[in-house]
C-alpha cells in the first residue's frame, strides 16, 4: 500500500479543484456577508448534522464489524471503527474513491483477517452499499422525479448517466460472486493482446487472476449464504445512508431554512452522491460541489449557499479526512500481526 506522502499530490488536487470552483461560482461574494452568515449559525442544528454524520459513520462500522467477526472472527469494533474511518480518508483523497477498499484492506491484513476473507468482506459490503444507494434513488425518483427535472431540466440526462454507471458496477461485482466462468472469460478476453505481445507475462496475469476470482467467489458466496447476516447488514446500511443524506437538512436549518422539504434534501444529497462518484477526481471534488450549488441554489441565496455548501463538505468529507489520516498515522506504526482465526 502506498504511504500517506504518496497521496499529497491527490489532496493538493483536491484542495485545487474545489478552490477553483468555489472562486468561479462564488467570485462576486462578499466576504463580510458570508462572515455575518456564520456569526448567526444556528449551533443546535449545525451539532444535529454532525451527530447524523456520526452515526452514518457508526453504522458503516456496524456493517464492517458485522461481515469481519464471522468464522470465528474476532476483531474489536474499536479496530473496525478506526478502519473504517480510514477507508473515508482514502475515499475522500484518491480519484472516484478508489482507495478506501485497498486502506481497509491492507488495515485489516494488520488486525489479523486474512486477505482473501478481507477482500470478500469488503466486496460483499460496497456491493450492498451501491445496491441499496441504487434502490433508494430509483424510489426517490419514482416519488420525486418531476420535482427534480422541475428545477433543473437538464438534471434528468445526469440522472441517467450516473444510474446506468452504478448498476454497472453492481453488475460487474455480482458476476464475480455468481458467474465465475464469465468473470474467468472476460479476463482471458481482456489479457488476449497483451498475450499476442508478451505470452509469458499474459499467463502470469491470468493465473493470479484465475486464483483471486476463485477465493473471491468462494468467500462471497459463503457470506451471501448467511441470509441473518445480509438482513441485518442491508437494514445498518440504509440506516448509514440516511443519516449521510440528511446532513444538508440539518445544514440549512441551521442556516434558517425551514422551507427545504427533508424529502428534497434527501432526494438532492442522494444525486449528488450518484454523480460525484463518477467523476474521476478526488473523492469527487469540483464535480460535488458544482452539483450541490445546481441543486440547493434553487432554495438558497449566494451568501447562505456558499456557507452551506463549506458546512457541508467540512462534515462529510474534511472531518472524516481528519479522524482518518489520525487513525491511519497510529495504527500504520503496529506491527502486522499474523492471520488468524482466533481472538485479536
Amino acid at each position: 500500500m502506498k504511504s500517506f506522502k504518496s497521496h499529497l499530490l491527490n489532496i493538493s488536487l483536491l484542495l485545487l479543484i474545489t478552490g477553483g470552483v468555489l472562486f468561479f461560482i462564488f467570485r462576486k461574494l462578499s466576504w463580510y456577508d458570508v462572515k455575518e452568515e456564520l456569526a448567526t449559525l444556528q449551533l443546535g442544528w449545525f451539532i444535529a448534522g454532525a451527530g447524523a454524520i456520526i452515526l452514518s459513520w457508526f453504522f458503516e462500522a456496524v456493517v464492517l464489524h458485522n461481515m469481519t467477526n464471522t468464522d470465528k472472527t474476532n476483531v474489536r469494533f474499536g479496530s473496525i471503527f478506526k478502519i473504517t474511518m480510514v477507508g473515508l480518508l482514502f475515499n475522500n483523497i484518491t480519484p472516484s474513491s478508489t482507495g478506501g477498499q485497498p486502506a481497509q484492506l491492507f488495515m485489516l491484513f494488520k488486525r489479523g483477517v486474512e486477505v482473501s476473507k478481507a477482500s470478500s468482506v469488503l466486496l460483499i459490503k460496497f456491493i450492498l452499499f451501491q445496491t441499496i444507494l441504487v434502490f433508494l434513488f430509483v424510489g426517490i425518483l419514482v416519488f420525486g422525479y418531476q420535482d427534480l427535472t422541475a428545477i433543473v431540466p437538464n438534471m434528468k440526462y445526469f440522472i441517467f448517466i450516473g444510474f446506468i454507471i452504478n448498476l454497472s458496477v453492481i453488475t460487474c461485482l455480482l458476476l464475480i460472486c455468481f458467474s465465475k466462468k464469465s468473470v474467468l472469460f472476460l479476463i482471458r478476453l481482456v489479457l488476449y493482446p497483451i498475450s499476442l505481445f508478451k505470452k509469458t507475462l499474459a499467463e502470469k496475469w491470468r493465473l493470479s487472476l484465475h486464483e483471486k476470482v476463485l477465493t473471491f467467489h468462494d468467500e462471497s458466496r459463503r457470506l451471501i449464504h448467511e441470509k441473518s447476516l445480509l438482513r441485518r447488514c442491508s437494514l445498518y446500511t440504509l440506516l448509514q445512508l440516511l443519516f449521510f443524506l440528511i446532513v444538508p437538512y440539518f445544514v440549512f436549518l441551521s442556516l434558517g431554512y425551514n422551507e427545504l422539504s427533508l424529502f428534497s434534501a434527501i432526494a438532492f444529497h442522494a444525486f449528488i452522491m450518484m454523480f460525484a462518484s463518477v467523476i474521476p477526481t478526488p473523492g469527487g471534488s469540483g464535480a460535488g460541489e458544482y452539483s450541490f450549488t445546481l441543486l440547493f441554489g434553487t432554495v438558497a441565496g449566494q451568501t447562505d449557499l456558499l456557507v452551506g455548501l463549506l458546512l457541508w463538505r467540512f462534515l462529510t468529507a474534511y472531518s472524516p479526512a481528519i479522524i482518518g489520516a489520525l487513525s491511519f498515522v497510529i495504527r500504520s506504526h503496529k506491527p502486522i500481526k499474523e492471520p488468524t482465526k482466533g481472538v485479536s
